[in-house]
């Protein structure tokens, strides 16, 4: 069962990842289960360090999901230049219906589901998600407007393919993402 919630997350994120779209709406309350869902284009940039390589990813897009949960999903990434910049989807899920606010967000959690899946230079795949074993990671989310979300997190992830084998670490995760 948590092999085929991986593979539905990852085909999710595939998809979120391969398209593109204009800015079609405008978030009017961040804080509000009133958003207005959507993926919006992104600026800004993802940073992080991993393996001691120091990573500088530029945002793609931000998805506002408000079925079911209320979420907000960031792709950073340029898919023509992966071994330049590497890739990462952070996927951070409000345990209430009051909709995502600045704070503290974990993996693992036991209210909501937040995911975290990152390929390096290398091309290897890893995740971080509550239903894999050894993977954890905290995301500060410190500023978080209309038109903007800003934080660090770090993270302890494990190889995507088959969630075994050597463990990477994101340190110094940096998010300045503005759609």
């Amino acid at each position: 069962m948590k092999k085929k919630l991986f593979i539905i997350m990852l085909f999710i994120a595939g998809i979120i990842l391969s398209s593109c779209s204009k800015k079609s709406a405008t978030l009017t309350t961040p804080t509000s289960p009133n958003w207005t869902q959507g993926k919006y284009t992104a600026t800004g940039l993802i940073t992080l360090t991993s393996g001691g390589v120091n990573y500088s990813m530029p945002m793609a897009n931000v998805q506002v999901v408000t079925t079911d949960t209320y979420s907000v999903i960031l792709n950073a990434l340029d898919s023509t230049l992966v071994t330049n910049f590497g890739t990462i989807v952070l996927q951070i899920n409000s345990p209430t219906s009051a909709g995502l606010t600045t704070g503290t967000y974990k993996i693992p959690s036991t209210t909501n589901f937040n995911l975290i899946n990152f390929m390096d230079k290398t091309l290897t795949e890893y995740t971080a998600s509550p239903s894999v074993s050894g993977t954890s990671a905290t995301i500060n989310i410190t500023t978080l407007t209309a038109t903007s979300i800003k934080g660090t997190f770090s993270a302890t992830l494990v190889p995507l393919e088959n969630h075994s084998g050597t463990s990477v670490t994101i340190t110094n995760g940096v998010i300045n993402c503005t759609y």
